[in-house]
């Protein structure tokens, strides 16, 4: 909020020096972007922790994080209980709740309620797998059924998890080598 406040209300506060000239900015941000384009700085890279994404600002690092690791979702539909990360994504959903389906696929004729499913519909006639899973190299057209499918491959991982807790310590062999 302070940096809201000195840059949007604070007129003409120049506080920013550029690394390499004189020249000074209102923000992080047009620092940043002068001295890549002037002065031929390396482009920063803000990498997550939990999954390795690289992201060109600390901001959008902390977007992503909040919403893909620490799942916030404070903006909760009124009809069915579940949440969103923000509004839009919210009033989206709600659409689905009005049960007016006036998109229709040319092909097979089936209505969706968004034009954004029909989209998705539409890659099933198309056969455009853009969808991959990581672990096993599988396609999927949508990335719903690449989800359920990953989802098998998690339960697997916690199934062998649990059965190897359940391995008597005795029979893993001893290197004394080791």
């Amino acid at each position: 909020m302070k940096e809201h406040e000195r840059v949007l209300h604070l007129k003409g506060s120049k506080t920013r020096k550029c690394g390499y000239c004189d020249e000074r900015f209102m923000d992080a941000v047009r620092k940043q972007e002068h001295e890549v384009k002037e002065h031929g700085a390396p482009i920063p890279q803000f990498s997550c922790k939990a999954c390795g994404k690289c992201f060109d600002s600390q901001r959008s690092l902390k977007e992503h994080t909040k919403h893909f690791h620490l799942l916030l979702r404070p903006h909760v539909c009124s009809e069915c209980g579940k949440g969103f990360y923000n509004k839009t994504e919210m009033k989206r959903h709600l659409v689905k709740h009005t049960k007016i389906k006036e998109y229709q696929c040319n092909i097979c004729s089936k209505f969706y309620v968004t034009a954004s499913c029909l989209r998705s519909h539409l890659k099933i006639h198309d056969n455009d797998r853009g969808f991959t899973c990581e672990i096993c190299g599988d396609t999927f057209v949508q990335k719903k059924s690449l989800n359920l499918h990953a989802a098998k491959h998690a339960k697997s991982v916690v199934d062998d998890l649990e059965n190897a807790d359940s391995v008597d310590s005795t029979e893993i062999p001893y290197n004394a080598t080791e």
